[in-house]
Order: C-alpha cells, then structure tokens, then sequence
C-alpha cells in the first residue's frame, strides 16, 4: 500500500474543496492509504509518512500561500536530517486556484531539490 499525503492551505474555501475532492477520490482506490492536513497542521511525522505528496495552494501574490511555505520552513532541513534519501520523495501534483504559475513551480522545485519536474 502506497501512503498519500495532501497538504493544502485554504483561505476561501475553494483550495479545500479541491483537497477534499481529490481524497474522496483517493478513497476509491483500494491500495492507497491517504490524509488531508493543513499545511499549519502538518508535521515531520506527516511528511516521513509519505510516499507522495500533493500540495493544494492558492497563488498569493504569485508564489505558495505563507501557510505552506510555514511547512517547508518547519520540515525541510529536520527531514533531511534524518534521512539521506530525500523525505519529499515524489511530489504527484499542485493545486492553485490561479492558472499554473512558474513562481510556484520555482518556488516548489527550490524547497524540494531531489523533485525533477517532466518538461511541458
């Protein structure tokens, strides 16, 4: 069984509604294990946990929600601390309530240096 991990940031409701869709759909398949958190929610133990990880974000002023960036910045550096191999093994997605945005991706393929993003 693969271990999916959504974390998302909300303000409007709309990025949730998303997130929620998506774990509803996560709960169809029978081989994947899946939790929705909040990104200030979020933790080592989460994140340690996962095989995948989906991000659900509004843009704000074109980059992540502070509220995820709050998650990079509490469990980048002791996650890598603990592993070798990187703890952020395979980012599946992003949700942004905006079109796709290059500052986000830029900002997500920074925080996550072993993530390699396939070209359009």
């Amino acid at each position: 069984m693969k271990n999916l991990l959504i974390i998302y940031h909300s303000q409007s409701g709309n990025a949730e509604q998303m997130a929620q869709a998506v774990l509803l759909g996560c709960q169809l398949e029978s081989d994947i294990a899946c939790r929705l958190v909040r990104a200030f929610d979020a933790h080592l133990d989460d994140l340690l946990w996962a095989d995948g990880l989906l991000f659900g974000t509004p843009e704000n002023f074109g980059t992540m929600s502070g509220a995820l960036k709050d998650f990079f910045d509490r469990t980048y550096y002791p996650a890598r601390s603990i592993s070798s191999t990187c703890p952020m093994r395979r980012l599946l997605a992003r949700i942004t309530m905006a079109p796709v945005q290059s500052a986000i991706l830029t900002a997500l393929v920074r925080a996550i240096p072993c993530v390699k993003l396939p070209n359009p």
